[in-house]
Order: C-alpha cells, then sequence, then structure tokens
C-alpha cells in the first residue's frame, strides 16, 4: 500500500489510538524480498531491546 504522506500521517495516529504497529519501507525496496539478514537483525536487536 502506497500513501502520501499527509494519509500517512493520518494513519499512522490513527493506529497510535489503537497499539497498531507499521512497519515503513523505501518505495523502491519491495519488503516481501530482502535479505534474510535483515531479518535475523531485527529479530536479535527486539530481543536486546525488551530485556
Amino acid at each position: 500500500m502506497f500513501l502520501r504522506l499527509v494519509e500517512a500521517i493520518s494513519l499512522h495516529r490513527k493506529g497510535l489510538l489503537h497499539g497498531a504497529e507499521f512497519f515503513i519501507f523505501p518505495a523502491n525496496l519491495n519488503p516481501r524480498v530482502f535479505p534474510t539478514s535483515w531479518v535475523h537483525e531485527a529479530k536479535s536487536s527486539r530481543r536486546t531491546s525488551n530485556s
């Protein structure tokens, strides 16, 4: 889903009210196809930040 900045900010604010989590990717990056090393880095950083 691609949104204009104004729409994205509105969606973000609505999401905060409902506890939603959004993942933002650059327009030229397909979030379904990216290096698996990023997934491992994200998981390990999430574990360390929650400790």
